[in-house]
């Protein structure tokens, strides 16, 4: 008996507590994740509002960052198995459909919190609301043995991490962009007078020659 705990041990305890009610629900929340279509439809909305377009950008920059992070950089260079795949000691019943790459990094923890930690910055209510459902999402990953406890955890700090680093930079662009537009908009009341000045001496002499 060893004196430490390992993640196949976590993944087992948590496999022990399967019911169907949990089944059902954990169901949801891991479809909730699949491909991050989820995500990409609230920021599609969120980009559509008015009110939280600028939210939108921000969100949908954090969303491709982690993308271009976890699928495109981690999983091919570390290569990691999944756990229902790796551990031969018992036969795994995922219940849901086992993704064809790799494990490390959990894809569903890093765009859940990716877009929600950029939803909190703006509005803490509906941020708590969409933590926590990254929340349940990334726990659903576990409970079908489909990814390591550091899948999802690395998942989750990529996550808030682009989350933080996309808003911060989009929201910076956006304000230069903004600033931008305001200094054109001052000098054309400025373009305009001059024009009038310069009208002036013109009529004027018009209208000494009448």
């Amino acid at each position: 008996m060893h004196l430490y705990l390992t993640e196949f041990d976590i993944l087992d305890a948590i496999y022990g507590i399967r019911c169907t009610v949990l089944n059902y629900i954990m169901h949801f929340f891991t479809l909730l994740g699949e491909g991050g279509v989820f995500w990409i439809s609230l920021v599609i909305v969120l980009m559509i509002i008015p009110k939280t377009r600028r939210l939108g950008f921000c969100a949908a920059a954090a969303l491709a960052a982690e993308a271009l992070m976890v699928n495109v950089i981690i999983k091919p260079l570390v290569k990691r198995v999944r756990p229902c795949y790796a551990n031969t000691k018992r036969v795994i019943d995922t219940i849901v459909k086992v993704p064809n790459d790799y494990s490390f990094p959990s894809g569903h923890a890093a765009a859940s919190f990716a877009v929600s930690t950029v939803i909190t910055r703006h509005n803490l209510k509906l941020g708590l609301l969409s933590l926590l459902t990254s929340a349940l999402i990334g726990f659903s990953r576990l409970y079908f043995y489909v990814h390591y406890p550091t899948d999802v955890l690395t998942g989750t700090m990529i996550g808030v991490f682009t989350g933080i680093i996309m808003d911060k930079l989009i929201a910076h662009l956006l304000k230069r962009h903004d600033e931008k537009k305001q200094a054109a908009l001052a000098e054309e009341p400025a373009e305009s007078s001059e024009d009038t000045k310069e009208q002036e001496p013109a009529t004027e002499l018009a209208a000494q020659d009448e």
